[in-house]
């Protein structure tokens, strides 16, 4: 087999080397490269895409990606936010979980996401020895309960505080879903309360899977 040995290649009309072999093996090429696929990895700046290029790449290394970013797919992409916060109170004796207004919906874009639910709940103990618990429906199913998720054992009748809960949800569906926080006290007799005084947050994020 014969060798072709150079360190440059260049068109006729070109006022520069098009193609430059470096004595590390390394290439370097100017102006517009057609291809029908890449390879390997692909390392530096790769810059004038156009069309529909594949690039079936180990570890592509780039300094920015530009774009939406709306076509690309993958596990663990977020494919949406959904925020929102209330601060309208909502207090009950009851020892059955009652709904409050701390509540969000979003639509899945494919029925094998998951979502992930983050909670910033502002909660109080209006009664003394008071427990407080909460849970997370999603439309009218219970997915998550806290348990006794706040105590206060006291003379002093009040005490708030704000839970942070992360939970992640497969609703296994494309249509709008709500997510809805419901509280209750655990003996059922002492009062219980969210947002008072304070916000809860709710944040809903669709990750692809």
């Amino acid at each position: 087999m014969s060798t072709l040995r150079a360190t440059n290649i260049k068109n006729p009309d070109s006022g520069s080397n098009n193609i430059v072999l470096s004595a590390g093996g390394g290439v370097v090429i100017s102006g517009v490269t057609t291809a029908s696929s890449f390879v390997g990895n692909v390392t530096g700046n790769a810059t004038g895409l156009s069309g529909t290029p594949n690039l079936n790449v180990g570890i592509l290394t780039a300094t920015s990606f530009s774009g939406s970013g709306s076509a690309l797919t993958g596990v663990g992409k977020i494919l949406q936010v959904v925020y929102a916060e209330n601060g309208t109170s909502t207090s009950t004796t009851s020892s059955t979980y009652q709904d409050t207004n701390v509540t969000a919906t979003i639509t899945p874009s494919s029925a094998s996401s998951k979502i992930l639910i983050v909670l910033g709940i502002h909660i109080s103990t209006v009664s003394a020895n008071a427990y407080a618990s909460f849970l997370i429906k999603r439309n009218s199913t219970s997915i998550y309960t806290s348990g006794s998720e706040v105590m206060y054992v006291s003379t002093i009748d009040q005490y708030r505080t704000t839970h942070g809960i992360t939970y992640l949800d497969s609703p296994s569906t494309t249509s709008a879903t709500t997510y809805t926080i419901g509280i209750r006290s655990s003996f059922g007799t002492t009062t219980v309360e969210v947002n008072r005084g304070g916000k809860s947050t709710i944040t809903l994020m669709e990750v692809a899977a």
